[in-house]
């Protein structure tokens, strides 16, 4: 790409990183970038809800671990947290997890529809 196609492209694109949308990818992805917290959404699809208590059980980690990891998912609102008494209960907040998809989805399509998208040639191994 020439000098002067990269300066007609700056000229067209704005940057502005702190948006609404960007925030609440960026906490979508970082939730979803590690893999005990993906263990944990899997746990809790298959219960309506669970303790802390029944999380730590199934996690071969301490509870002070688990409870930082339950404080990411519930910044990206993926889960949704209770507390009686001195139980927490979790469960999978469905409403946030529709609206991520659907965040995800479109951010993604407008990549691929990108004009400067380019397939990468498939390898021949």
């Amino acid at each position: 790409m020439s000098l002067s196609n990269k300066s007609a492209r700056k000229k067209n694109c704005t940057f502005d990183a702190d948006t609404p949308q960007n925030r609440q990818l960026a906490a979508l992805t970082k939730a979803l970038a590690h893999p005990v917290r993906l263990e944990i959404l899997r746990s809790l699809s298959n219960c309506e809800q669970a303790c802390c208590a029944d999380l730590v059980s199934w996690l071969p980690l301490a509870q002070s671990t688990v409870s930082q990891h339950l404080k990411v998912l519930a910044e990206a609102e993926l889960i949704a947290m209770t507390t009686k008494g001195r139980t927490t209960c979790i469960r999978l907040n469905a409403d946030s997890i529709a609206a991520s998809r659907e965040s995800m989805s479109c951010f993604l399509k407008m990549l691929e529809n990108s004009p400067t998208a380019q397939k990468l040639p498939e390898d021949d191994a």
